[in-house]
């Protein structure tokens, strides 16, 4: 009797299950699905038998050296209707068309065909530009430590992980005889990770993957001179999205994906949609109590600065209604300055104008003498505004400064809502929050106050 050809011979380890990287919540709002991304591994019951429930690091093993079967990367756009819709190397792809438009198909494409070897241009696609398509890595491999014989699989959308699993792989190939990966005792760990943020430059963490092998170099080179069991593993499935994958508003599906994570977010704070009047802020003068510390509500006129002291001395820019009430609370607390002696020492001791000499005193101040000087507390609060330094900070503090204040408000909205950039923070605040943009740009300490209390953060 012979065997089934076709049949027969093909033979391969069946698939266990996915562990992911982050969960699925349905807006309750709109009954709209969106991920969102966790810091430890989502694992099934008898992973959590052995590793506990949260775990941040996994005993792994890689069963074949093929990396197309094990660590399968491609460029890969997903539907939440359809699910894989475009996968490409860079040079070509293979898309799901919509018959009749003649475009990638979507959710209202009802007869659609895949097409073949069409062209792939990687991150100068408009689709990756607009976030709708990623880099997605299919890491595939065993858990010797939990119960069941088979494959277990692992999506992510995060080019670190990809570049950590990939510099892993040549490293351990590199450092035995045998330039082998797979059958060895690895540890696959998510740890916290300082990178670029590409949208505003900024630092920020996250959690990547990490392919770790933890002996020495005398141990790598025994374990590599094993005998190892060869195996066939299937392709990785691919037709789901990762759960760390990017929200954007690309197009409708996404931008449906982000709204109903930012409503899930605000009615956790706000439930029923009831949004809570600003409570009172007692700590706020009002005008006659600033008339009886100052005898004044008058602010301090704009300090006239000379380009480099030539030509027609060039005026502050003017002062928000935000900058004048600050100014005239400052006043109340500003300490006296009798002289040019007393200027400079508060200058040399004020964080943000620690920098300035007396000639860049006199500069900014448009004087050739401090004899010209009427009031040296105005003029103290004039360098103060001129350097955007909005208050008088203790020893060991920073100066707060528009710019500071506008990056605190932002980071704080992005931490807390889990947005990727700037740009989706801007978004939020403008659609959501329904903030007015130029009070961003010109009281972020202000918006920040009224956010953090409304949604109390």
């Amino acid at each position: 009797m012979s065997p089934i050809k076709g049949l027969t011979e093909n033979r391969q380890l069946p698939r266990i299950g996915k562990i992911r990287l982050g969960i699925k919540k349905v807006s309750p709002r709109n009954n709209v699905e969106y991920p969102a991304a966790v810091d430890y591994f989502v694992c099934p019951p008898e992973v959590q038998a052995v590793y506990g429930e949260k775990p941040k690091a996994l005993d792994v093993v890689i069963p074949v050296e093929d990396e197309e079967l094990w660590a399968a990367q491609y460029y890969r756009q997903y539907s939440r209707s359809r699910g894989l819709i475009c996968k490409g190397d860079g040079v070509a792809c293979r898309r799901m068309i919509d018959t009749k438009s003649g475009a990638i198909a979507g959710r209202e494409t009802v007869n659609a065909i895949w097409q073949e070897d069409l062209e792939c241009l990687g991150q100068d696609c408009p689709d990756y530009k607009a976030k709708l398509c990623q880099e997605v890595m299919n890491l595939q491999f065993m858990l010797p430590k939990v119960a069941g014989m088979g494959i277990w699989q692992i999506d992510t959308g995060s080019i670190h992980s990809i570049r950590n699993i990939n510099n892993c792989a040549t490293m351990l190939r590199a450092a035995n005889p045998t330039g082998r990966v797979s059958w060895m005792k690895l540890k696959l760990t998510l740890e916290p990770t300082e990178v670029i943020n590409p949208d505003d430059k900024k630092k920020k963490t996250v959690y990547c993957m990490h392919l770790r092998y933890e002996g020495t170099l005398e141990d790598l080179l025994r374990d590599s001179t094993k005998p190892r069991l060869e195996l066939i593993i299937g392709r990785p499935a691919d037709d789901e999205a990762p759960e760390d994958r990017l929200l954007s508003t690309g197009n409708q599906e996404k931008t449906e994906e982000l709204s109903a994570k930012a409503g899930d977010d605000i009615n956790a704070f706000w439930p029923g949609g009831q949004v809570p009047p600003p409570e009172e802020d007692h700590g706020r003068q009002n005008k006659a109590d600033i008339i009886k510390a100052t005898g004044s509500v008058k602010p301090p006129q704009a300090a006239q600065v000379k380009q480099g002291g030539q030509g027609k001395p060039k005026l502050a820019p003017a002062a928000t209604e935000a900058d004048k009430d600050f100014d005239n609370l400052e006043s109340a607390a500003q300490p006296k300055i009798l002289n040019a002696s007393q200027l400079m020492e508060m200058v040399k001791s004020t964080p943000g104008l620690q920098e300035l000499t007396t000639d860049g005193v006199k500069s900014q101040l448009g004087i050739k003498s401090f004899l010209e000087v009427k009031n040296f507390g105005e003029a103290f609060a004039d360098l103060k505004k001129l350097n955007k330094v909005y208050n008088n900070p203790k020893e060991g503090e920073q100066p707060r400064t528009l710019q500071a204040d506008q990056r605190l408000l932002f980071d704080l909205v992005k931490s807390n809502m889990k947005l990727r950039d700037d740009g989706a923070v801007a978004s939020w605040l403008e659609n959501v929050a329904k903030v007015d943009m130029s009070r961003v740009e010109n009281e972020p300490a202000e918006v920040f106050k009224e956010i953090s209390d409304k949604m109390g953060w």
